[in-house]
């Protein structure tokens, strides 16, 4: 499964889902997925926090160009919330900045509704989000005062697992950009109390869930989940092309919609046989290209 020719990628384009360890940055998931399929071009569609563990939607080879039709997908989180205590970065990892009274059970429950559906909340200083070109966590690192915007958000569902004294552990499902630990942070506060985060684990990005992800000790073959199959799974309509269509196609040629499978609603990926072609959407009975995948091995790919 290794690829040692430069130049060019043996690997065909795919999704690999990735059950990130506690403690593994996302770059270093990134690093055990190139390790197994022997190709530097391996991206993510969100990163995890260190601390946090769970689901990692990664794509493989030419599938890194795919990024657009599965960055925006609902995330789902398992949170294990401590109150009392408030940190710098809103999770265990931070340092300690205000404490307060630990609030009973009934007064975190009958918070919750107010955090759901559409709301606004603050990101955490310690964020990957951009501050005059440096990273929010860069900043606050080197001792920088970090202030950050409010931003819309929304939580689809936000339910209670299991509560006890000082904790309590939630099911969140959200939109793209919700942070988990703003949530614990504002839950903490609304409360008439503080809150931080000691746990997180995401356990579904969209259609994908983290009971079918891989350890990264345990990457093969089969973890690949071909290009054309995931993309379907997120709302992006198949057709089959023969293989005059799938090599004009592949030379960026003009094609039309006659003979090729039908409909010209929304997006498409094109295949011919079990290899993905082209991704893009019919305009006028006329196929315009998003992405255009070459042949495992293509030196122009």
């Amino acid at each position: 499964m290794r690829n040692s020719h430069r130049g060019t990628d043996l690997v065909a384009p795919g999704v690999v889902l990735l059950d990130k360890a506690v403690g593994d940055s996302s770059f270093a998931a990134l690093a055990a997925v190139k390790r197994a399929f022997g190709t530097g071009k391996v991206g993510h569609t969100g990163t995890l926090d260190p601390f946090a563990d769970g689901l990692l939607v990664t794509l493989v080879a030419q599938a890194t160009r795919c990024a657009r039709y599965l960055t925006g997908l609902d995330k789902t989180y398992v949170a294990e919330v401590r109150f009392g205590e408030e940190t710098d970065s809103c999770d265990r990892t931070g340092e300690v900045v205000t404490t307060a009274p630990v609030p009973d059970g009934d007064r975190v429950l009958a918070v919750l509704p107010a955090f759901t559906g559409e709301i606004s909340q603050v990101p955490p200083a310690y964020s990957a989000i951009h501050v005059n070109g440096r990273r929010a966590y860069e900043l606050a690192r080197s001792g920088e005062e970090v202030r950050l915007s409010a931003r819309t958000v929304v939580v689809h569902e936000l339910t209670c697992i299991s509560i006890g004294h000082a904790s309590a552990v939630l099911r969140v499902r959200c939109s793209a950009g919700t942070y988990v630990r703003s949530l614990a942070r504002d839950i903490g506060r609304a409360a008439g109390s503080a809150a931080h985060l000691t746990g997180l684990r995401r356990t579904a990005v969209g259609p994908f869930l983290a009971d079918e992800a891989w350890s990264a000790g345990d990457l093969q073959a089969a973890a690949l989940i071909p290009l054309a199959d995931a993309l379907q799974r997120v709302g992006v309509r198949r057709i089959d092309v023969d293989g005059e269509v799938a090599a004009r196609m592949r030379n960026g040629a003009r094609v039309l919609a006659e003979g090729c499978g039908g409909g010209t609603a929304g997006t498409v990926v094109a295949c011919h046989g079990d290899s993905a072609v082209a991704t893009g959407q019919w305009r006028d009975d006329v196929f315009v290209y998003h992405v255009v995948f070459p042949l495992p091995g293509d030196d122009h790919g």
